[in-house]
């Protein structure tokens, strides 16, 4: 009996270390979790604007600042290890283009996006929309306000900036209200006023409306360019502010999608998206403020009209 105490003890005591150490081995920690974004408009430093988020959730972010080009170039060279979780693109056209490429993980409504961020996001396209960056001009604040609509452009001077994957989407709208005959006529217009005049002078010059985009307003504020300049709206009263759309991908194959989705859904809150578009000199999804009424039309009907676009900038040899 006194044997068998001994060994039942033994035994407790063995089963006891044995549990004891499983249980040290299964409280290790978690191996650290990443995100890499890709973006061609944010740098490595713009961490900063995600470290709320990395924070409360202990991922780290890197951000790897690429042109849309080379971005296609390292999915083409590294199909199934191109390192990239998040895509964050600049134009519309990139991400349409993307779409096509088959660099996107597909996304769902009612997965990835529910119903109410439906007019903002595209399971036909895979993208979701964070905020918008309207098309706006600056004036001179002492001088009249001589453009109010967009087809002031077509009958008024005025400079641009703006690159061909940056009108695709603000011409889009145009196209999508005209006949093609009209419409081209209307960026012929277009065009033919934006063009340097060599009868005006370098005072005239600067005077003149710039059609910009809201975000390169207010990123290069301190410029002479736009040195005491107020920003116009075009179309508030009557259709809307065209809109180029800032859009969160999923890179296909991506490695931490689990943690790609938790920073989507994070920002798109709406404590959360307004401080990610002030951050980033956009408009934020949920806001109607600062005046931007946004155009009616959603992004993804837009879309439809991009590849005609393109095939008249080619034909104006653009």
């Amino acid at each position: 009996m006194k044997f068998n105490f001994y060994s039942i003890y033994l035994l407790l005591l063995f089963l006891g270390t044995f549990l004891f150490s499983c249980e040290i081995e299964t409280a290790r920690p978690k191996k650290n979790k990443h995100l890499t974004i890709v973006s061609d408009y944010l740098n490595s430093s713009d961490t900063v604007i995600f470290q709320n988020f990395s924070r409360r959730n202990s991922i780290k972010i890197k951000i790897v600042h690429l042109s849309p080009s080379k971005i296609i170039g390292q999915f083409r060279k590294e199909k199934f290890n191109h390192g990239f979780d998040l895509i964050l693109l600049q134009s519309m056209t990139d991400v349409l283009d993307f779409h096509k490429k088959d660099l996107l993980h597909p996304l769902v409504k009612g997965n990835h996006f529910n119903e109410m961020d439906a007019n903002y996001s595209s399971e036909k396209f895979d993208y979701i929309g964070f905020g918008y960056d309207p098309f706006v001009v600056a004036m001179s604040k002492e001088q009249p306000t001589t453009i109010r609509m967009y087809n002031d452009l077509t009958r008024h001077k005025f400079k641009t900036d703006l690159a061909d994957n940056e009108l695709i989407p603000m011409f889009a709208p145009i196209l999508s209200k005209m006949s093609r005959v009209d419409a081209n006529s209307w960026v012929k217009k277009f065009f033919d006023n934006s063009k340097p005049d060599s009868l005006f002078n370098d005072s005239i010059g600067r005077n003149l409306p710039l059609l910009k985009t809201y975000s390169s307003f207010f990123n290069s504020n301190k410029s002479n360019q736009i040195k005491n300049k107020k920003i116009i709206f075009p179309n508030t009263k009557s259709t809307g502010t065209f809109y180029n759309l800032r859009t969160f991908c999923i890179a296909n194959q991506a490695e931490n999608y689990d943690e790609s989705i938790s920073l989507i859904h994070y920002f798109l809150s709406k404590k959360n998206n307004g401080v990610l578009n002030k951050k980033m000199n956009t408009i934020p999804i949920h806001s109607n403020d600062l005046g931007f009424r946004k155009y009616y039309m959603s992004s993804e009907k837009m879309s439809q009209y991009f590849l005609t676009v393109e095939r008249l900038l080619r034909k104006l040899n653009r």
